[in-house]
């Protein structure tokens, strides 16, 4: 079949045109797909390890409210500690229902024994200075400090876990972002040199054979009258 010069020159810019939209929806996608992994890391992982640090924040204060009530047998301190312990479980079981994968529910396990355990010594603590006065919750208390550590360990090793998952799915991110950067790169040559060849193929279609008639058009013009046939086999 033969195709009009006009209708080729439009065929060469309609694949150019396709070829770079093909490239831009690419590009869209792939762009779609890592927004939606950094998404992923400040709706998750982010609010994961603030809860830990809010845990961390109610076990400092909840340690503040019994040294409190011990010291002045103030009732209002056991008010706000039962307020705190209140916060951190509902904290706790959040984390709970996010950290879904084997580590994670270990991690959890780990730190909701290590606070049970501090917060039966302070139980014990509270019910010895209402029962036999300060020196005797004094007594109870002593091995608080221990237990505070515990809890302490066991929410750094749940924080630097949930850190760790962060850095993973940022470095997933980032390396998304790199392998789509050299695939653009190869894709944008790629059509670049088949807009050359194209161009170049088409050009040499068009000239070949406007120049033969010109050159037979010169010798008519210098008296050459011999017939000479021009080949050509498009329209």
């Amino acid at each position: 079949m033969r195709i009009t010069i006009g209708k080729q020159i439009i065929l060469v810019c309609i694949m150019v045109v396709i070829a770079f939209t093909g490239l831009n929806v690419y590009t869209y996608y792939q762009m779609d797909s890592i927004e939606k992994g950094y998404d992923g890391v400040l709706t998750r992982c982010v609010p994961l390890v603030l809860e830990v640090k809010d845990i961390d924040s109610e076990l400092n204060k909840q340690s503040a409210l019994v040294r409190g009530y011990i010291l002045t047998a103030d009732p209002n301190y056991i008010q706000l500690y039962d307020v705190s312990r209140q916060s951190m479980n509902n904290t706790l079981a959040s984390l709970e229902k996010k950290l879904i994968t084997p580590e994670g529910k270990e991690k959890i396990a780990a730190l909701k024994a290590a606070l049970g355990e501090y917060n039966k010594i302070s139980d014990q603590g509270i019910a010895a200075r209402k029962m036999s006065g300060q020196q005797e919750a004094l007594k109870a208390v002593a091995a608080s400090g221990a237990k505070i550590q515990a809890a302490e360990k066991a929410m750094d090793d749940t924080e630097k876990f949930l850190m760790e998952r962060m850095g993973l799915r940022i470095k997933d991110n980032v390396d998304a972002v790199t392998s789509v950067h050299k695939v653009l790169v190869i894709l944008d040559a790629i059509i670049f040199i088949m807009a050359c060849i194209a161009s170049f193929y088409l050009a040499r279609r068009i000239s070949r054979p406007l120049n033969a008639v010109a050159n037979s058009a010169q010798r008519i013009a210098n008296g050459d009258l011999v017939v000479h046939t021009i080949q050509y086999q498009a329209n």
